[in-house]
């Protein structure tokens, strides 16, 4: 009757749901990744990486590897980063 279908359905619709939850995930997780790589490949450049929000604010995010100049003075040793 009807409480057998009800239950078919709510079967049917909780499979749908974990199938969507789990496609959203493998998504999410293709992105994280390729953002990932796109940082590794700009950050090897060493370059900033940036980007504009949807709402048209800037970020920026330098992520460079550190460059330290060691100059030798009459009087001293300075690093400069």
């Amino acid at each position: 009757g009807v409480e057998e279908k009800v239950t078919e359905c709510s079967k049917y619709l909780a499979l749908l749901t974990l199938h969507s939850i789990t496609d959203l995930f493998n998504c999410a997780k293709d992105i994280m990744n390729w953002l990932g790589e796109s940082a590794s490949l700009i950050t090897s450049l060493n370059l900033p990486v940036s980007w504009v929000t949807p709402m048209g604010l800037p970020v920026v995010q330098p992520y460079r590897r550190p460059t330290s100049y060691r100059v030798n003075t009459a009087l001293q040793q300075v690093t400069l980063l």
